[in-house]
């Protein structure tokens, strides 16, 4: 099992659209693709939010499918481009334990 990390800066007075459009849209994709679970997490000043989705996936195989060649940079869908501000980055751990 893959957990990821994408972290990105989200324009000012964005977030409510960043969180639908994560919810309603980006969520299911991930599903679709192998993605076992996914959370959503704002934090920061109102001015210069900091958005972070955590999400677990079957293996690295299930989360290059959806990535390609791209996974450490992370994947900016076109409706999502106007809320992102800058390059989104990611990190990626294999799970070892469990609680």
């Amino acid at each position: 099992m893959i957990f990821r990390i994408w972290r990105a800066k989200i324009h000012s007075g964005m977030v409510p659209e960043a969180e639908a459009f994560m919810k309603e849209k980006l969520f299911p994709l991930f599903r679709s693709y192998g993605c076992i679970a996914a959370y959503l997490a704002v934090a920061g000043s109102k001015e210069a939010p900091d958005m972070r989705i955590i999400s677990f996936w079957e293996s690295m195989a299930s989360l290059e499918r959806l990535t390609g060649q791209a996974k450490e940079r992370g994947v900016i869908l076109p409706e999502s481009s106007r809320f992102i501000q800058g390059e989104p980055s990611t990190e990626h751990f294999d799970v070892v334990g469990t609680l």
